[in-house]
């Protein structure tokens, strides 16, 4: 079990404060962020994993990395979002989406289908429809690669 230290159980993302099971995780996924890997985090319905990605995505946007969200349906997708927009660091970095559909996602203008952003938020299906297309999947290459050490 890794180490953790005290004051990453006393971690505020955005306007909440996070349970110490969910600092937990959320230190175990910034030391592998740190460390060039990539994860999931599989947990219970209202277990905090909303907050879990947007403190995901707050700490790469820190490292200058990118990161890619995956969402089961756009609602999830459009909940992370919300999460999203009350840190500030996430608010302010560049932010696309991919849904299978045209969908109203926040108030303002949002880039879509595209991979040059810092918060990548997709739902699964939209990039199941989208590998058979040799450009996205090299396009996709090259998002991952940016997260390289």
């Amino acid at each position: 079990m890794p180490q953790i230290y005290v004051a990453e159980l006393n971690r505020r993302i955005g306007d909440k404060q996070a349970e110490p099971f969910q600092a937990r995780i959320g230190a175990s996924v910034r030391k592998a962020i740190r460390r060039g890997r990539s994860g999931a985090v599989l947990a219970p319905i209202g277990s905090g994993k909303s907050l879990l990605a947007a403190g995901a995505a707050e700490d790469v946007v820190g490292l200058g990395k990118p990161i890619l969200v995956l969402h089961p349906d756009v609602s999830l997708l459009r909940q992370n979002y919300a999460q999203f927009q009350t840190v500030p660091a996430v608010r302010n970095a560049q932010t696309t989406f991919y849904v299978a559909k045209i969908e109203s996602i926040g108030d303002g203008p949002v880039q879509r289908n595209a991979l040059d952003a810092n918060v990548f938020a997709a739902t699964n299906m939209s990039l199941v429809n989208k590998l058979d297309r040799e450009e996205f999947l090299q396009a996709l290459e090259r998002f991952g690669k940016r997260g390289d050490p």
